[in-house]
């Protein structure tokens, strides 16, 4: 005996959505906006649709007179459908009342019915093809199956509007509009961090890239109990924790790396070891990741852990899902385009690191602008906050640096330059690296703010399109 299940279906719900689509023509709108022509299941209701859909493009009526004359203007018409088999849809229809329900259950349906195709090519292509291409090619079944899913739910002004004045509790509550990353001065420009931001962090080598998405990570999964994932592409998952270690610990990196440790400083890391082993940090480190498959597994750790934060380090050591024939810009604009659909699809914030051409370092003034990004194709277009980072100490810049018109000793100063920033202006903010627990602070590393009055010796320029 066979066990083999009938697929998932209702001849009745469907001729009732199509019946009410043709009886009342108020309805159009709604299915279009929800339902797409494989949703129907029998051959006739998809033809149907497909005059429909046709009279619909041109803002032409659909009843019952009309869909005939297309579906037999279109060829629809053969010895399995004909113009009467249509008169039973619309004779089967009492009211469009619960059509809305009606459109629910088709989707659900046919989300079990493509659920039940993709496992079975899945068990085909296992035996028969390329693993990797298998699961290459489900990931990409799944996402687009996700999109279909969400099609057409449409909020109105009103439910924005609900949206909106809960925002602005959350200010009055927490202060900043979203999670704070830990950095007064960070969240004062850039609002925290705020759903669903693409947040682009570059820098040449060595300014502090991912020391400061590691400091603001642990702050968030620590202190704000929010989880966080980490993608890193260049780092492996065991040097990213040694240096979460030295941030929460407060030891020396290079002490924890080489474990030469005090008897009192190992009893510290164990204590901050059990705190990080509590927060919800999530660190994937496989190397060579494409925009797809990170979208894959950022939605399963979204499932599997709820993050609300996401860290990418970094963007250039991503790879297209089909390089062929593609620049390297075009590529890495269709990763940035990806992330910010990450992004949005899981309502999260996402850190994506980049770098940036070594046109900064032919330059007198060494702080980064827009213009380096370019060539890294859309990121700009893309990203809703670009900051940029500048250590003066790196390029043996001594005395005091100007950022918005107060003057800082260059000791341990990182200029960070909120470039674009969706929330407010742009703006030069300094903050201070403590390079021994490689870790960024407010403050100047073991002593409270003091501005200093010194030579001037590095300016960097402004214009008045982004303003510093």
């Amino acid at each position: 005996m066979s066990d083999l299940k009938a697929l998932p279906q209702s001849k009745e719900l469907e001729e009732s959505v199509l019946g009410a689509i043709m009886m009342e023509p108020g309805c159009l709108p709604l299915v279009v906006s929800r339902l797409h022509e494989a949703v129907f299941y029998h051959e006739l209701h998809r033809r149907a649709y497909r005059a429909i859909m046709s009279l619909y493009d041109q803002s032409q009526p659909a009843d019952l007179v009309t869909v005939t004359e297309r579906m037999s203007r279109l060829g629809l018409f053969d010895k399995s459908v004909t113009p009467y088999d249509l008169t039973v849809i619309t004779n089967a229809v009492v009211s469009s009342a619960n059509i809305e329900a009606h459109i629910l259950i088709l989707q659900q349906y046919f989300l079990q019915r493509e659920a039940i195709r993709m496992g079975n090519e899945m068990v085909f292509n296992g035996y028969n093809a390329d693993p990797f291409d298998t699961l290459n090619s489900a990931s990409a079944d799944i996402l687009r199956l996700q999109e279909q899913a969400l099609k057409g739910y449409t909020k109105t002004i009103a439910d924005h509007i609900i949206q909106v004045n809960k925002e602005r509790e959350a200010i009055s509550q927490k202060g900043t509009l979203g999670t704070s990353t830990g950095l007064t001065v960070l969240d004062e420009v850039i609002s925290g961090l705020v759903p669903p931001d693409l947040i682009i962090l570059a820098a040449r080598p060595g300014m502090g890239k991912t020391a400061l998405a590691l400091t603001i990570a642990r702050y968030v999964a620590v202190e704000k109990c929010e989880p966080v994932g980490i993608f890193s592409l260049e780092m492996s998952a065991a040097q990213l924790v040694t240096r979460l270690e030295s941030i929460e610990s407060g030891i020396n990196h290079e002490q924890i790396r080489k474990n030469d440790l005090s008897e009192s400083q190992q009893i510290h890391l164990a204590k901050a070891d059990a705190i990080l082993a509590k927060a919800g940090i999530h660190i994937d480190d496989h190397a060579g990741l494409n925009i797809r498959e990170l979208r894959t597994a950022a939605s399963i750790m979204k499932r599997k852990y709820g993050i609300k934060h996401l860290i990418v380090d970094y963007l250039q050591l991503m790879s297209g899902v089909d390089e062929r024939g593609k620049s390297r810009e075009n590529i890495i604009s269709e990763i940035s385009r990806g992330a910010k659909v990450i992004a949005k699809e899981l309502n999260i914030s996402v850190i994506a690191l980049s770098q940036l051409s070594r046109a900064v370092e032919s330059r007198p003034d060494k702080m980064p602008q827009l213009s380096d990004l370019r060539e890294s194709g859309s990121l700009e277009q893309d990203a809703d906050e670009v900051i940029f980072l500048m250590r003066p100490e790196y390029y043996e810049m001594i005395g005091a640096v100007e950022i918005g018109g107060q003057e800082y000793d260059s000791k341990d100063l990182v200029i960070c330059k909120i470039a674009k920033n969706r929330h407010g202006s742009p703006k030069g903010i300094p903050l201070y690296f403590n390079a021994p627990c490689m870790t960024f602070m407010d403050r100047p590393p073991g002593s409270p703010y003091k501005p200093v009055k010194l030579q001037n010796y590095y300016e960097p320029q402004t214009t008045q399109d982004e303003p510093f």
